[in-house]
């Protein structure tokens, strides 16, 4: 059961998150630059979900340390409130469940009839443990955004970033950082005007690249429907493929799922072991 739903936790060790000097004179191609990238990224912030909800069929792909995991199963987004992923591998009954919101984070293990419930807090996931859900929802859902702000990035948020061009078309958005110690982040746009790329580096401790490709149209505009993320650190490499299929936008109802009585409960430490054993 373990190779079937715990490298999907990996999934949680997600992280939170370069200016060069200007002369008081800019030249004409770094205007036009700063002004396609604003417009893309505003085009990417104000396509917001109106139901606030998503959902799809996914099949996963997990590679940790070499050895290849594969499960079919399903996402759910409520924004700002829950995410849920559900694994069915066989004829569509569910074997685990993984259910995060802003505060929490749910493993249900239906196959050995056990549970772990933590607080994001006690689990420090991400260094700045605010950044821990809205970083896992924008990087699903395809948005940007920024420390501290916990609904993507803001228009004012806009001015934390520098523009450069690609060739071929692209537009790179990269944070501003403050100091050295501080996590660099930055958004690359395809010449489709599409977000392909979101790649976070914490100085010596992990990076993470996460890719967008096969944009599909949707309800609400284009969606990626094929995600690979990388994840760098210390101790392993960590790549997950996401595959998207019946992807809608359609309201749900979304709340915490109930554990069984009968459920034996796992300790935070417990968890925390299953995700450093992987």
């Amino acid at each position: 059961m373990k190779r079937h739903f715990t490298p999907l936790l990996c999934l949680l060790i997600l992280a939170a998150l370069m200016a060069a000097c200007q002369s008081t004179k800019r030249s004409a191609s770094t205007v036009a630059e700063e002004s396609q990238g604003i417009a893309l990224v505003k085009q990417n912030i104000g396509s917001r979900l109106p139901s606030g909800c998503f959902s799809s069929k996914i099949h996963l792909e997990l590679t940790v340390k070499g050895e290849k995991t594969t499960a079919n199963g399903s996402l759910k987004i409520r924004q700002g409130q829950w995410i849920q992923l559900s694994i069915t591998p066989l004829l569509g009954i569910e074997i685990a469940r993984v259910e995060i919101t802003p505060d929490t984070l749910l493993v249900i293990d239906r196959f050995n009839k056990q549970y772990a419930k933590a607080s994001l807090e006690d689990l420090k996931l991400i260094g700045n443990t605010g950044n821990t859900f809205p970083a896992l929802e924008n990087l699903l859902l395809n948005k940007l955004f920024l420390p501290g702000e916990s609904k993507g990035i803001s228009p004012s948020g806009i001015r934390q970033l520098s523009f450069r061009k690609e060739e071929g078309g692209g537009i790179i958005a990269t944070l501003k950082k403050r100091n050295s110690s501080q996590a660099s982040r930055s958004f690359q746009f395809n010449a489709q005007r599409e977000l392909a790329m979101t790649r976070i580096s914490a100085p010596q401790k992990y990076e993470l690249a996460w890719e967008y490709s096969d944009f599909t149209n949707t309800a609400n505009g284009r969606y990626p429907a094929t995600m690979k993320a990388t994840l760098q650190s210390n101790l392993a490499t960590i790549q997950a493929k996401i595959s998207h299929s019946k992807i809608s936008t359609k309201k749900f109802d979304a709340k915490q799922s109930a554990v069984p009585k009968r459920y034996k409960p796992l300790d935070i430490e417990s968890l925390i072991k299953t995700i450093s054993d992987l």
